[in-house]
């Protein structure tokens, strides 16, 4: 019984350990700045947000992401 207890306790000191360790390293905030899309237009037909043939409507609602 005391084995379990040892173990456990070892096992969650590392596992708070890596949580620690992965939240105070700047691994996260490595990376590129997402900015908002242009909507398309005749001139630009590349790397632009469609919102499609109505865009008068004030009901509609686009909502744009990207992941990577």
């Amino acid at each position: 019984m005391k084995t379990r207890t040892l173990l456990s306790l070892s096992l969650n000191f590392f596992a708070l350990f890596f949580a620690i360790t992965a939240f105070i390293t700047t691994y996260w905030c490595v990376g590129t700045q997402r900015v908002p899309k242009p909507k398309c237009s005749k001139l630009r037909t590349h790397q632009c947000i469609d919102y499609g043939v109505n865009e008068t409507d004030p009901n509609k609602v686009v909502y744009s992401w990207e992941t990577g």
